[in-house]
């Protein structure tokens, strides 16, 4: 069995003209979604064994938030074809996650997120930024994955206004 949790970046800047999309920050409301999203798990009593994000800057400091507030030591791992991805993409990060974790928390961005929800869902989903996706995945390695895996449990959390 494996856990994965799946997470679009928190709310971040729209000033596109200072910024070209992947050097975009998290913006002061982002600042608060991402942390309150660790904390949540925290109490939850789950955490992931590892983190994976998208190599751009918003990714990269919603993974950091989350996992201060989780306490995980465990490095964020940044994975450029994260960026933008498709859910074959998703699909090849996800497969070649290590085997050791049991458990792993993956940051990106919609619209790919969303896609690879619905697909697992297999129901529309609205995934705003800071959505987090628990998936319990009835599989023993992480190269077993794809979009068509029938999951034991999947659990959308929405960040809280």
């Amino acid at each position: 069995m494996k856990t994965l949790f799946i997470m679009r970046h928190a709310d971040a800047t729209w000033e596109e003209d200072r910024w070209p999309d992947f050097d975009r920050p998290l913006n002061e409301y982002g600042e608060q979604q991402a942390p309150q999203m660790g904390r949540r798990l925290r109490m939850a009593g789950l955490s992931p064994d590892g983190i994976v994000c998208s190599a751009a800057l918003r990714t990269h400091q919603t993974a950091k938030h989350v996992a201060t507030e989780l306490g995980c030591n465990a490095p964020v791992q940044v994975r450029h074809e994260l960026y933008m991805a498709t859910i074959r993409e998703w699909e090849r990060t996800v497969c070649n996650l290590p085997e050791e974790w049991g458990a792993a928390l993956c940051v990106a961005h919609n619209p790919g997120v969303q896609e690879l929800i619905i697909a697992l869902r297999q129901r529309a989903t609205r995934v705003p930024p800071a959505t987090l996706a628990i998936v319990s995945l009835p599989i023993d390695h992480w190269g077993e994955f794809n979009r068509s895996t029938t999951i034991d449990a999947i659990d959308v959390w929405y960040p809280e206004r």
